[in-house]
């Protein structure tokens, strides 16, 4: 886990410049009908109840965590106009010595390709960038689905990859797993019920799922021989 601790402090540390660039600005898209519509960060957070044990309540803030880290790249874009046309177009967001630009192609069916690229020197770290290319991933017309990989620090190397469906009730199936063999799948309904799974290196080690009442159970397994180890539920 310690290449993605490291991972996760510089991530972390570039997100609060985004966020901090574009402080009181909300996801929408310019008045062009061809700008692709900018995926909406909060839909992605996992809402456990309240009451759930804390064995759930850190998974869900680890994945909540890597969301907010990889979405959060798109803040230059929130609330803002972009140049462009034909099709192309640029968020920008600069402080001081490091630049940060999102950029969207749109294809002939109405979805989008996005990069978020950095360039210049990091005023907080000094670690300097060329164009390097944080995040890469698409979306559909109405980012109802998308996926999207986080790169590591100046690497090529993957870091994450998130992937999202979302139907016309507003319940989201969420996938996303991590290049130290980490998966998280969600599930989780506009009622405010929901599910999550988490697997190592292919092996289920723990789930749990919770109604739309807050109640909910839970059940870990041993990541050698599946075996169960431990379970228990909750009340609302």
């Amino acid at each position: 886990m310690g290449k993605m601790k490291s991972t996760g402090k510089w991530l972390s540390m570039l997100l609060v410049l985004v966020l901090a660039a574009c402080s009181g600005n909300n996801p929408s898209s310019p008045e062009n009908d061809n700008v692709p519509e900018l995926p909406d960060l909060n839909k992605l957070r996992i809402n456990v109840p309240q009451g759930a044990p804390p064995q759930v309540q850190g998974i869900a803030l680890a994945v909540n965590s890597f969301i907010s880290m990889g979405y959060g790249w798109l803040g230059p874009a929130y609330g803002k106009t972009p140049t462009g046309n034909d099709g192309t177009y640029e968020w920008k967001v600069t402080d001081r010595t490091l630049t940060i630009t999102v950029r969207a192609v749109v294809q002939s069916d109405g979805s989008a390709k996005w990069t978020v690229t950095l360039n210049g020197t990091d005023p907080g770290t000094g670690e300097t960038f060329n164009n390097w290319v944080a995040v890469s991933g698409s979306t559909d017309a109405k980012s109802k689905t998308g996926q999207f990989t986080i790169y590591e620090p100046n690497t090529t190397n993957v870091a994450a990859q998130i992937n999202w469906t979302e139907d016309d009730k507003g319940n989201l199936n969420i996938t996303m797993s991590t290049s130290e063999g980490q998966t998280w799948r969600v599930t989780s309904k506009a009622d405010g019920s929901g599910s999550l799974v988490v697997e190592e290196n292919g092996k289920k080690t723990f789930e749990a799922s919770w109604t739309s009442d807050g109640s909910g159970t839970w059940t870990s397994y041993n990541p050698d021989t599946g075996e169960q180890i431990g379970s228990g539920s909750w009340s609302s």
